[in-house]
């Protein structure tokens, strides 16, 4: 019986330790930087209204050291996202592209109004619009 106690328990903390899996985590391989930037983009003007902040291509790519120091939920400014997502199906020529849900390639921004010319984002949607991405949101005061 001694011979087969060794055995028998290497089979039963096999199955015990099979039997748990560890969670995975999430392991995001890129970080862009962006900032709203509607001059050279489609609104052609600097407003912040609810429709134009939403507008992926008003958003630019920028370095790190362009970002924003947040300051109070009156004014998007810029964002961070990190993701797995390529810079190809996120980005056209340096800006943020409209969701594709054939594609799935762009973004969903979210944003709510603070008043009728000034708009922050509350949140940035990817891949069918789910939050796949983690974003952190810096945005300001309004002037």
């Amino acid at each position: 019986m001694k011979k087969y106690l060794f055995g028998v328990t290497a089979i039963i903390l096999a199955v015990v330790f099979s039997s748990f899996n560890v969670p995975e985590t999430a392991m995001f391989l890129n970080t862009f930087y962006v900032k709203y930037d509607p001059a050279n983009g489609p609104a052609h003007a600097l407003v912040y209204d609810e429709t134009s902040v939403e507008t992926p291509p008003n958003w630019k790519k920028i370095s790190s050291a362009s970002i924003c120091v947040a300051q109070a939920d009156e004014r998007a400014c810029s964002f961070i996202i990190q993701t797995n997502s390529s810079d190809a199906d996120l980005f056209i020529s340096g800006r943020l592209r409209f969701y594709d849900a054939v594609n799935h390639k762009g973004v969903i921004i979210e944003a709510d109004a603070f008043d009728a010319n000034n708009a922050f984002v509350t949140g940035v949607l990817d891949k069918d619009g789910v939050s796949q991405i983690l974003s952190s949101v810096q945005n300001i005061n309004k002037p």
